[in-house]
C-alpha cells in the first residue's frame, strides 16, 4: 500500500491514502468508509431524516431528537384570559387554561357585540346577541316562552293565546315601590279612568259581570273593609250575610249645592218585604201577583190611615193576592185610605236574631 496515493484492491476496492493510512475507501459492494471509521449506508433513508453519527463511527440515516437541538424548548408567557406560564420542549404538551373571570367587567349592553358558540360538531362560532332565541336556554326557572310555537305576546302587547298561572302554593304579589302611587287597572278596550283607585276593573257590554267572587264555605267573607286603625267596618259572607256597624248611604242634595244626604237602612229582625199604596172609593187591595210566592201568608200585616174624615177601617178577609177591608162607620161606609202591607219573605230560612261571634254555621 502507497504511504500517500491512491491504489485498488480487489479485496478492499479503491482506497485513498495519506501518511500511511486509508482516509477514503470505496468497498466493491459500495460502501463508503472514511479515515477508517465512519461507514456511509449504501441506501437511501426515510422522509425528513439525516445522516447521523452515534459517535463510536456508526454513520446511518435517523430523526434528530429535540432535546438534543440547542433551544429546543418554547417559552409560553400567559396573557388576559389564558392561564399558562411555562417552557415547553419541542414535542411534548402545552396545557392552556381559558379564564374569562379575567376579562374586564362591563355594565353597558352595547359592549355584548358577539358570544363565542360551540355546536355539536365541535364548530365554533361568534354570534350576535340578538340572534339568540330565549328558547335556546334550559328554562329550569318556568318561565312561559311559548305555546304551539307562537309567542306569549303580540308585536302590539296582546297575549297571543290564553294563559295559566299556577301558583302552585305560593303568593301572587303586586307591591308598589315607589313614592308615587300606581294603579293596577283592567279594563276592555280602552281606558277610560274616572278617578285613581288602587284597583280599578272596567268592563263593557261584552261581560255580562264586571267583578265575580266565589268561595267554597259559607263561613268565608267574600269582602272585608278596615278602616285606618285596621278595625272591620264590613264583610259579607258566603251566604251573601252584611255585617256592618251601620248601613248607611249617601245620595246628593236634590236642592242646596254641595251637599249630600245621608240615608239609613230601615232595620228589623226578619227579611221583611212591603207594599204600600192608596185606597179610594174601592174596598180590596190588590197585591202584586207574586206575593204569595214570595212571602209567608201568617206574617201579613196591614196598617190602614184614613184620609179626610173618620173612618172606622178594618181588614175583613186576606184572599190569595186581595186583601179585603171595611168601615165601621155608621154615617158613612166610603174607603179612602193610604195603606202599608208587609210579611216575612218564606224563599230564605228566617232570621237567627241572635247568635255567637265567629258561629261558623250560620
Amino acid at each position: 500500500m502507497a504511504t500517500n496515493g491512491t491504489y485498488y484492491s480487489n479485496s478492499t476496492g479503491l482506497n485513498l491514502t495519506s501518511g500511511g493510512s486509508v482516509r477514503l475507501n470505496i468497498a466493491t459492494g459500495g460502501g463508503i468508509t472514511f479515515n477508517g471509521d465512519y461507514t456511509f449506508p449504501t441506501s437511501d433513508g426515510g422522509a425528513k431524516e439525516v445522516l447521523m453519527t452515534d459517535g463510536v463511527g456508526n454513520v446511518d440515516f435517523n430523526t434528530i431528537p429535540n432535546a438534543s437541538l440547542d433551544n429546543s424548548g418554547i417559552s409560553v408567557t400567559s396573557g388576559v384570559g389564558i392561564d399558562a406560564s411555562a417552557t415547553v420542549d419541542l414535542g411534548g404538551n402545552l396545557s392552556i387554561t381559558i379564564d374569562l373571570s379575567e376579562l374586564t367587567t362591563t355594565t353597558t349592553a352595547g359592549d355584548a357585540d358577539f358570544f363565542t358558540v360551540v355546536n355539536a360538531a365541535n364548530n365554533q362560532f361568534k354570534i350576535a346577541s340578538g340572534n339568540i332565541n330565549i328558547s335556546t336556554f334550559n328554562n329550569d326557572a318556568g318561565y312561559i316562552t311559548s305555546a304551539s310555537n307562537t309567542n306569549i305576546y303580540n308585536t302590539n302587547g296582546s297575549l297571543a293565546a290564553n294563559r295559566i298561572i299556577t301558583q302552585g302554593g305560593n303568593n301572587l304579589d303586586i307591591r308598589e315601590t315607589s313614592a308615587t302611587a300606581s294603579n293596577l287597572n283592567i279594563y276592555s278596550a280602552s281606558n277610560t279612568t274616572i278617578n285613581t283607585p288602587r284597583v280599578r276593573i272596567e268592563g263593557d257590554g261584552s261581560y255580562n259581570t264586571v267583578l265575580e267572587l266565589k268561595i267554597d264555605t259559607k263561613s268565608v267573607s267574600l269582602v272585608e273593609g278596615y278602616n285606618q286603625g285596621g278595625a272591620l267596618v264590613f264583610s259579607v259572607d258566603g251566604s251573601g250575610n252584611l255585617t256592618a256597624n251601620s248601613k248607611s248611604f249617601l245620595i246628593p242634595h236634590p236642592s242646596k249645592d254641595g251637599f249630600n244626604l245621608r240615608h239609613g237602612s230601615l232595620e228589623g229582625p226578619e227579611h221583611g218585604v212591603y207594599v204600600r199604596g192608596k185606597v179610594d172609593g174601592t174596598n180590596t187591595i190588590e197585591l202584586p201577583e207574586y206575593w204569595l210566592d214570595l212571602v209567608d201568608e201568617d206574617t201579613i200585616t196591614v196598617q190602614l190611615t184614613p184620609i179626610g174624615s173618620h173612618q172606622n177601617l178594618y181588614v175583613k178577609d186576606v184572599l190569595n193576592n186581595t186583601i179585603v177591608i171595611g168601615n165601621s162607620n155608621i154615617l158613612s161606609a166610603k174607603i179612602k185610605c193610604f195603606y202599608l202591607v208587609q210579611a216575612e219573605r218564606k224563599d230564605i230560612d228566617k232570621m237567627l236574631v241572635e247568635y255567637p261571634q265567629g258561629d261558623s254555621s250560620l
